[in-house]
């Protein structure tokens, strides 16, 4: 399934925080989420996949920083006690963010980008170190007996589908269109 030129990946997405207008809080930084006073809105990790990859953003982005296995751990137990509320999803913790709770939502680009479409103002940083969110496919073994199944896979990365992706907030993978 990944032996393609893209490796099986249809678009991308990355981690960032979406603020309040005019970014009141100056929020630009992992280190930023962890300051006194400062409220983040992220999904549960437990009943939410986008919640896991914020989580791995931010333990990626204090060991890319040099902090140890240790340290890292220990910035998401203080990242954690910012967090005023847990949403089940990265839909309905947009949902509570648009609501105004909180200084910073943690989310994918793509759900920014989604939110601003759906009149949402959105205003958003993409830290220096975040994490990339690939959306891979793949054919079941009996889709490749399927010529439709087998078409459809391989539209996906047609400049047609990929602007479609483009257009709900996603990064396209093929060159031409990313641009």
């Amino acid at each position: 399934w990944a032996g393609n030129k893209y490796k099986g990946v249809v678009s991308d997405s990355v981690v960032v925080f979406v603020v309040r207008d005019g970014n009141p809080k100056h929020i630009k930084t992992w280190s930023d989420l962890v300051k006194s006073g400062v409220q983040v809105i992220t999904p549960n990790p437990f009943t939410s996949g986008s919640a896991r990859w914020n989580v791995m953003a931010a333990y990626g982005a204090q060991r890319e920083a040099g902090k140890t296995d240790k340290q890292a751990i220990a910035y998401l137990k203080k990242f954690f006690q910012h967090v005023p509320v847990q949403p089940d999803s990265a839909r309905a913790a947009l949902q509570v963010f648009a609501q105004g709770k909180g200084d910073v939502l943690l989310t994918y680009e793509n759900e920014a980008i989604y939110a601003e479409k759906k009149g949402v103002h959105t205003e958003y940083k993409t830290p220096k170190s975040t994490l990339l969110i690939e959306t891979p496919v793949a054919l079941t073994k009996s889709g490749l007996k399927k010529p439709a199944a087998k078409a459809f896979y391989k539209f996906l990365w047609s400049a047609t589908a990929q602007k479609a992706f483009a257009s709900q907030g996603f990064r396209p993978v093929v060159k031409s269109v990313s641009k």
